[in-house]
């Protein structure tokens, strides 16, 4: 009998192949409430922020005196993509600030809930980016969005309305790593074509984005990636020749101005005054004490032990993390990250004149708060119990310094309510620096008519420094608006004497000898300012109100054309240059009205009165030019605005009872003719 052999196949039992889709990260309930306790937690420490006002730290040159965002347009939107404005090139900035002109004008609401919008959305992409980057442990990049969306040091690029710039940057930046770690998984051209665009659009937000192509060398070191070979860094190579042009762009446009001479320091104290920023953010980082938006030079002669002890500091630093690296990457990953975001703005080149500033933190601090995350994530990962005390150790510690973080924050948020809070602040920290007292008294004197109190800052800040050359043409300001005159040529002689070429000093004695009548010297000075600063609109502005009134007052008819016509010149030189120049734009309507050309007058009148506030003498010339027109009703209607703001005026009363005529109201015109007596 002969026995079947055993098959030696076994049967394949049929495997159905289930696709498992992970759920996307916004749809995950944990994810979703993580972002919205973030974003609550956020609007309500920077709250107060929403009720601020401007300031005259930059707020001016961004917002207040931007012709560039006054006009939505093609040709504006050109110039901000061609030219520097506000001494840098981030043209994205601009325009998103010319949106919140275009909804409130100079109603400062709509700028303050863009910068806390754009730093509620990176208080996300944080989260997003750490999650991602850490293997999808939540706990760790919940901490590090949370103390990036309240720690203090944050305040100054949130609440401050010219540093848009800071959060709109931060978001494209950070949008780009977020994509940039997809890359690594991926390794999709397409992925690495949109890190491209959102580096583009962040450099066009804030040349500091030039550090992006070396963060993402420092993320493929972390992953394990070998940086030794050339294949990462060729990769980025169109992200190094980006960063490259727009480093040279950035340079040629500051180093008239923002960025010192090389000179002013020796070697030596510059290597000092960097590791001073290095050791000093750190040290804010945990113990935020003292907020400033301004924090000066120490005294060349007096420099404090801190400062001379700083390399040292870092030096300690930087051997720990290189004794770190034989047990983790991560401290050596936050610090390089820190280093990296901190580095152009430490100053070993003389950069503006403070020493350090809070904003520069802003981005800088992830990479030391993704340290403190590393190690929440690891202890948390750990079972045994004897790890159980220390957990419960630093969630307190986390808990205790978020709450001190958010109400600090919170408190600091309402410092940058207007100038006056925001220099009294500076000088309650650094009563001995010059700089605070200049600001406070430039704020006293434009927005408070506070002459006295003005005059007293300024002659404070050039006590503190006699070789402060822009305290003393301010107070030169406040002698011209008091008319004593002499005191302000005094004031800008030696200002002039101090910085020869500095063209401010020269706009404003001309502005002297204007008042003083003394034409020629006056055309003099803003012919100086010309050939300091050609694209200067005041010293065009300026000379073209001086011919205006060579012209009123010439009795030769061909004198008298020839002052108008160069009135003009100059009058569309200045509005050329600056579409928003007020007070030429009045003044040309003033030229066009002497001219015989209503229209013209009209034209540049009602443009007066777009950007600048309802003025009565305006609105009472418009009113006449209407009249020429026989649009009476139009006429009649400035006429009643003229003399809503000022009552007393018994011309505006004559020129409405001419309007009451010419329409049939009898009773009304000699009413009015009576009060114009």
């Amino acid at each position: 009998m002969t026995k079947k052999k055993r098959s030696t196949k076994t049967k394949k039992k049929k495997v159905s192949k289930k696709v498992i889709k992970s759920t996307p990260l916004w749809k995950d309930r944990t994810i979703q409430m993580i972002l919205v306790g973030l974003a609550v937690i956020t609007f309500i420490t920077f709250f107060p922020s929403l009720d601020n006002g401007f300031t005259n730290w930059d707020d001016q040159d961004y917002v207040k005196d931007n012709p560039y965002i006054i006009n939505l347009n093609g040709a504006s939107i050109k110039a901000m993509f061609s030219q520097a404005i506000a001494s840098n090139y981030h043209p994205l900035t601009i325009l998103s600030l010319a949106f919140n002109y275009q909804m409130t004008v100079l109603d400062a609401s709509s700028y303050h809930w863009t910068n806390l919008i754009l730093h509620i959305l990176n208080t996300g992409l944080v989260f997003f980016f750490v999650y991602l980057f850490s293997g999808k442990k939540w706990e760790g990049a919940f901490v590090v969005a949370l103390l990036f969306a309240i720690h203090p040091m944050h305040v100054e690029s949130v609440a401050w309305v010219a540093e848009r710039k800071d959060v709109l940057y931060t978001a494209f930046f950070l949008g780009g790593m977020i994509l940039y770690l997809r890359y690594l998984d991926d390794k999709k051209v397409k992925t690495m074509v949109w890190v491209g665009v959102l580096f583009l659009l962040s450099l066009w937000s804030k040349p500091t984005a030039v550090t992006f192509p070396v963060v993402l060398i420092l993320i493929d070191f972390i992953k394990g990636r070998n940086i030794m070979v050339l294949k990462p860094w060729l990769e980025k190579l169109p992200f190094f020749i980006l960063s490259i042009i727009f480093g040279l762009i950035t340079i040629n446009i500051q180093s008239g101005s923002a960025i010192g001479g090389l000179e002013d320091y020796t070697l030596w104290q510059r290597v000092m005054f960097a590791s001073y920023g290095v050791y000093a953010y750190i040290a804010k980082l945990f113990v935020p004490i003292g907020l400033s938006t301004f924090h000066p030079y120490p005294v060349i002669d007096q420099i404090p032990v801190i400062f001379m002890a700083a390399p040292f500091i870092v030096l300690v630093l930087v051997a720990g993390v290189f004794y770190a690296l034989r047990f983790t990457k991560i401290i050596a990953f936050g610090f390089a990250f820190y280093l990296v975001k901190i580095a152009l703005t430490l100053q070993f080149v003389q950069v503006g004149s403070a020493i350090i500033s809070e904003r520069y933190t802003y981005m800088a601090y992830i990479g030391l708060f993704m340290i403190l995350g590393a190690g929440i994530d690891y202890l948390l990962s750990q079972k045994d119990p004897k790890y159980d005390i220390r957990k419960k150790a630093a969630i307190g510690v986390i808990g205790l310094a978020s709450v001190v973080f958010a109400f600090l924050s919170f408190k600091q948020s309402d410092v940058w309510q207007d100038s006056g809070t925001l220099w009294n602040n500076v000088i309650k920290v650094y009563p001995n620096a010059s700089t605070p007292y200049n600001n406070l008294g430039n704020y006293l004197m434009d927005e408070l008519q506070d002459f006295e109190g003005a005059h007293a800052n300024l002659t404070k800040a050039v006590e503190l420094n006699p070789k402060y050359y822009k305290a003393y043409i301010a107070r030169g300001q406040v002698y011209r608006r008091t008319k004593r005159y002499q005191e302000a040529l005094n004031d800008y002689n030696y200002a002039i004497s101090l910085k020869p070429e500095f063209s401010d000093a020269y706009n404003n004695r001309g502005n002297i000898y204007f008042e003083m009548g003394q034409d020629d010297n006056a055309l003099a000075d803003y012919a100086k300012v010309a050939q300091i600063e050609p694209n200067e609109p005041k010293a065009y502005g300026n000379s073209g109100a001086i011919y205006a009134r060579k012209a009123q007052l010439s009795s030769d008819s061909n004198q008298r054309n020839q002052n108008f016509q160069l009135a003009l010149e100059n009058l569309n030189r200045g509005i050329q240059l600056n579409p928003g120049y007020a007070d030429a734009l009045m003044n040309r309507g003033v030229v066009h009205s002497a001219l015989g050309d209503p229209n013209a007058a009209i034209k540049d009148f009602t443009a007066n009165q777009r950007i600048s506030k309802p003025n009565h003498l305006v609105l009472y010339w418009r009113g006449l030019e209407y009249q020429k027109l026989n649009q009476h009703q139009q006429a009649l209607n400035d006429f009643n605005q003229a003399i809503a703001l000022n009552p007393n005026e018994k011309g505006y009363y004559r020129g409405r009872a001419a309007t009451h005529s010419a329409l049939g109201n009898a009773a009304a015109a000699a009413e009015d003719q009576a009060r114009g007596q």
